[in-house]
């Protein structure tokens, strides 16, 4: 009963928590977690830490914390680069045996009704994570149940033959953090500036330009003279907690 066109994609699918895992080993003995809202203060160029004592000095300081960049940024004393956020009302739906659905399904406006991508949770079952224009603006008006009936109103309309009896059906909201722009649009790009003397900061806009976000911290770097692996410490023997791997949102 289906009437269109699929159309099989050779594109590269990415599983963002193994992502995380691999970048992470090479520096877990260098990584660290520090909460910065109760142990830690600006004490001119370093780093205080209360609890440790530790004093951290760096030749550059580089923010890429998302939605938390202004807090930092404002800590430092800078008012800018200024964030904007774009929020999201993703649809989560779980159940044992659905198929793969790895798509980007594209209708007659700009934006791809949904987008779709096939995750395991932590009991073993399928998992589609959908987004795309069901999540964006009026998705985001909609409470959870009033997003999950349209979820479920477009599968029943789009993709009839899929059984979905028995599956949980749940909502997330998420807010994309980016660098503001005039109009209020997604950024063309990854960001990244560097501000005042000794520190950068920037925002990927999303997990696929994270590369080209280095790039530009790399770029600016090496203009200034400086070796990303010059550390002066051997920072495996500092005795500060590092951090677990976080969690997805559909685990």
């Amino acid at each position: 009963g289906y009437g269109g066109s699929v159309f099989r994609i050779e594109e590269r699918v990415l599983d963002p928590v193994s992502i995380i895992e691999e970048l992470a080993t090479p520096v877990t003995e260098s990584t660290f977690q520090i909460d910065w809202e109760t142990d830690a203060r600006w004490d001119g160029d370093a780093i205080q830490l209360g609890k440790s004592g530790i004093t951290i000095r760096a030749k550059r300081y580089i923010f890429a914390a998302g939605k938390g960049n202004p807090s930092l940024l404002e800590a430092r004393g800078f008012s800018a680069p200024a964030m904007q956020t774009r929020p999201l009302h993703q649809v989560v739906i779980r159940k044992s045996g659905l198929p793969d659905f790895f798509s980007v399904c594209i209708g007659s406006t700009p934006k791809p009704p949904i987008v779709s991508t096939t995750h395991i949770d932590a009991e073993g079952r399928t998992v589609w994570y959908i987004g795309g224009d069901l999540a964006e603006a009026d998705g985001v008006a909609r409470t959870e149940a009033e997003q999950i009936q349209t979820a479920q109103n477009w599968f029943a309309k789009h993709m009839s033959w899929i059984d979905f009896s028995g599956a949980e059906w749940d909502t997330i909201r998420i807010d994309r953090a980016e660098p503001k722009t005039e109009s209020g649009a997604r950024p063309p790009g990854a960001f990244c500036e560097k501000v005042g003397e000794n520190v950068i900061a920037g925002w990927p806009t999303k997990l696929a330009l994270a590369p080209n976000f280095a790039d530009q911290v790399l770029a600016i770097l090496k203009a200034d003279g400086i070796s990303p692996d010059a550390a002066e410490e051997d920072l495996s023997k500092i005795a500060l907690p590092r951090p677990a791997i976080g969690k997805p949102p559909w685990a």
